[in-house]
């Protein structure tokens, strides 16, 4: 199963994918006000690297917080 990983509750933004359980990819940013701009081309980046296309996800998990 491959999985996008968001985590966006607090400063550090972070995406990573997952195929069947092992880490593929991992990438984070620490600006705390950028998320909105910063997560789409990290997700985007990941992608690439590992040759994988949106369509080729099989689930996308979010973290729910708290969070600021």
């Amino acid at each position: 199963m491959r999985v996008a990983a968001i985590e966006t509750s607090s400063r550090r933004g972070s995406v990573a994918l997952i195929h069947d359980g092992e880490v593929v990819g991992f990438a984070c940013h620490q600006q705390a006000t950028a998320h909105a701009e910063r997560i789409a081309p990290l997700l985007e980046q990941l992608l690439a690297e590992a040759g994988w296309g949106l369509a080729s996800l099989d689930r996308i998990a979010v973290g729910c917080g708290p969070g600021s």
